[in-house]
């Protein structure tokens, strides 16, 4: 059983498929859609692997969390990409799998994929997928199970 912890905004299209999918295979799934309850969860450690959504919307209630991660108050939604980046460097030595509906085909996308490709190669992400993710995905998460 490997320990997943999903941060992900979008509750119903994708957050409740991937933990029903995740728990099917039998892993213990924490997913935490908001940008506060993330970094609390990624402070708290408890989890093997991290699956998280690229781009995480700052709500007015996330102000504070985004602050802790940036030092500034959000500006805009600009600050979406950054906040899920800044979320992935605070995840310390444990395999990130990154999700994003974003496609290379758009100039958003080419600005997201250019920043998983810059923090795959300095060892920050482990792989990166396009929602919904593929079976590899779910493959790749089980090599993290005991004894793996």
């Amino acid at each position: 059983m490997v320990r997943v912890l999903v941060l992900d905004d979008e509750v119903d299209a994708l957050l409740g498929y991937l933990t029903a999918r995740l728990e099917e295979d039998g892993h213990a799934v924490s997913a935490f859609p908001t940008l506060a309850e993330a970094l609390e969860a990624i402070e708290d450690g408890a989890f093997d692997v991290a699956v998280i959504d690229i781009m995480f919307p700052i709500r007015e209630e996330d102000d504070r969390a985004y602050r802790k991660l940036s030092g500034r108050n959000p500006r805009g939604i600009e600050d979406a990409l950054k906040a899920g980046i800044a979320l992935i460097k605070n995840i310390a030595s444990k395999p990130v799998y990154v999700v994003t509906h974003y496609t290379r085909m758009t100039a958003k996308g080419r600005e997201v994929w250019t920043a998983l490709d810059e923090m795959k190669d300095l060892g920050r992400i482990t792989c990166a997928w396009e929602k919904p993710p593929p079976d590899e995905f779910y493959e790749a998460i089980k090599s993290h199970g005991a004894g793996a």
